[in-house]
């Protein structure tokens, strides 16, 4: 999946309540230079307390998941939840895209509560359950990542401490029964740590080789209000580490890509929440994602969010992505039991601003030795290849169109390839994918589908004008807004749709013919005029310089007009 940023900001508290913002790629709410509304959020409000101790509890059924999942939507102000609905609107319209709602939080009280219960108006079921809405909480850590190349097999660490009170065999059997089959297909690597599970042990097991996740399972608490999380002594016995030493494990991890922390059933009160306070702390050593139980879960649940979970992340066209794997992990949880908080209980922190944790590290060339080469490939049209093609040097493959490739082209240095085709340069150029198009000083495909859509507006817009062609108006003045169009409907809806078509062209658009049928459209309806060319300046729909600034000229030239001079 791509993922566009939605970034939602609940900033410190003021007087009337909590000031909420956003940005997205399609704009941001409010808008520069406008205060920012105010929530009337309040954590300390007992109803909402009760509702949350309910849930701690594990009393909630789903009619009060969805209450309280409706009532965090109603935290939002509705001008944010009307550019979040349409970010995920264009998103939908283009396959594998996705809207990721980053939660950020200036103060701890509201980044306490369950988000991932949100549940928006309308929605037939909680937002974080399709891969088209992430939902992740956002750490503000100065501490860069970058994607990484990983080698198949991910290798998994699983910790599980001696603790009392915790089935920490069936949980294992779990675990090991929900990944076997990546285990069996060679995509995922698995150890054990157990029994008297001391820092040094830790230390030496993420030492001996290169490991990209850590599963643990166990107990944490509190201490003068500092997390910590229960290990073992030499003898076995339980030693509450303090958060600074549980977090320096981590520390100078390159390969390191995810943490689970996980408080199963049996688990001390507040183990979940000592676990979920460590989580920054972890990730602050450079680890980029971390992923929390906000409460105990059953045995049953964590079989199945397991399985879900690493089968995406370990395998498959998602590999990689935590969000899409932690996606459908809470939705199956949710399909298995809506009635249960089980598909809430998860949360992801990220680090960076993407969730792409590693991308499969490339095979080793197998081009045959000895292989002939010559100096162009040509395929005509309709040509099917099934094997691989190897160009060097200074050759090229020309497609006619039509051509198939049924496995990789690799390709050096001056090669063309034409049309849908896939392409791996192995040479430290370009990847171009399969069914990929490069937009050149136009909008990105999300931005073009909200485009067309407003394009489409304008034209239902123009349905509703009168027929009848107005008397022409006194030159160089613009018809009166809402007067039937000059020259008739049908004459305003061919410009607009020359005037879409013209935009369409990025930087190649002609200043001088769109100037000119936006100059006529103000003169043939100037309420039609007014929307189309407050589109064209709109930078949330990704337009190319030229066609801004040509709109920006005829709307300052038309307002000239209007207050009786000619603008320059």
């Amino acid at each position: 999946m791509e993922y566009a940023n939605f970034e939602l900001t609940f900033g410190p508290r003021a007087a009337a309540g909590y000031p909420v913002s956003a940005e997205s790629r399609l704009g941001q709410a409010p808008e520069a230079g406008q205060p920012a509304p105010v929530s009337a959020l309040d954590p300390a409000d007992a109803n909402l307390a009760a509702a949350l101790e309910a849930l701690r509890r594990g009393r909630t059924e789903a009619a009060g998941l969805k209450a309280l999942g409706q009532a965090l939507a109603a935290a939002i102000p509705d001008d944010i939840l009307s550019l979040l609905r349409e970010q995920r609107a264009a998103a939908r319209a283009q396959p594998g895209h996705g809207v990721r709602l980053r939660l950020n939080f200036a103060e701890p009280a509201p980044a306490a509560l369950p988000w991932e219960l949100l549940w928006l108006p309308g929605d037939p079921a909680p937002l974080g359950l399709s891969t088209d809405a992430a939902l992740t909480r956002a750490l503000d850590l100065r501490v860069p990542w970058h994607d990484r190349e990983t080698p198949l097999p991910v290798r998994l660490l699983g910790i599980a401490p001696n603790a009392p009170n915790l089935q920490l065999a069936q949980h294992k059997a779990a675990l090991e029964e929900a990944i076997a089959p990546m285990r069996d297909s060679g995509a995922l690597e698995f150890e054990w740590l157990d029994g008297a599970v001391t820092a040094d042990r830790i230390r030496a097991a993420l030492g001996r080789a290169e490991t990209h996740l850590v599963h643990f399972v166990g107990h944490g608490s509190f201490e003068n209000g500092q997390p910590r999380l229960h290990l073992n002594d030499d003898y076995g016995d339980d030693y509450p580490r303090p958060a600074g030493v549980v977090a320096g494990l981590f520390r100078d991890r390159p390969s390191l890509r995810l943490v689970v922390l996980n408080a199963c059933r049996g688990a001390a009160a507040n183990s979940a929440d000592a676990l979920l306070g460590l989580a920054p702390q972890i990730a602050a050593q450079g680890v980029p994602a971390i992923v929390a139980m906000q409460w105990d879960i059953y045995e049953w649940a964590a079989q199945k969010f397991a399985t879900e979970f690493y089968r995406t992340l370990c395998a498959g066209p998602a590999a990689g992505e935590v969000e899409t794997a932690l996606t459908r992990a809470r939705a199956a949880l949710y399909d298995d039991n809506p009635e249960a908080r089980g598909y809430a209980t998860p949360v992801l922190l990220l680090r960076g601003e993407g969730g792409r944790l590693w991308t499969a590290k490339p095979e080793a060339d197998t081009r045959p030795a000895g292989g002939e080469m010559r100096d162009s490939i040509i395929l005509g049209a309709n040509t099917r290849i099934g094997g691989d093609v190897f160009t060097g040097g200074k050759r090229e493959v020309h497609t006619g169109g039509g051509a198939y490739f049924e496995s990789d082209v690799n390709v050096t240095d001056g090669d063309f390839v034409l049309g849908n085709k896939t392409v791996n340069q192995r040479a430290g150029r370009d990847i171009i994918g399969r069914d990929k198009v490069t937009h050149v000083g136009g909008p990105d495909p999300v931005q073009m589908q909200i485009l067309l859509e407003k394009f489409r507006q304008i034209q239902a817009q123009v349905d509703t004008l009168s027929a009848a062609p107005a008397a022409a108006p006194t030159a160089g003045q613009p018809a009166a807004a809402g007067q039937p169009p000059v020259g008739g409907k049908k004459q305003v809806k061919e410009l607009v749709q020359q005037i879409e078509a013209e935009t369409q062209q990025g930087e190649a658009a002609d200043p001088d013919r769109l100037e000119r049928w936006l100059t006529a459209l103000g003169d043939a309806a100037e309420d039609i005029f007014e929307v189309t060319a407050a589109t064209l300046v709109n930078p949330a729909y990704g337009l190319a310089q030229a066609v801004r600034r040509v709109a920006q000229r005829v709307i300052e030239k038309r307002a000239g007009r209007r207050g009786g001079k000619q603008a320059p």
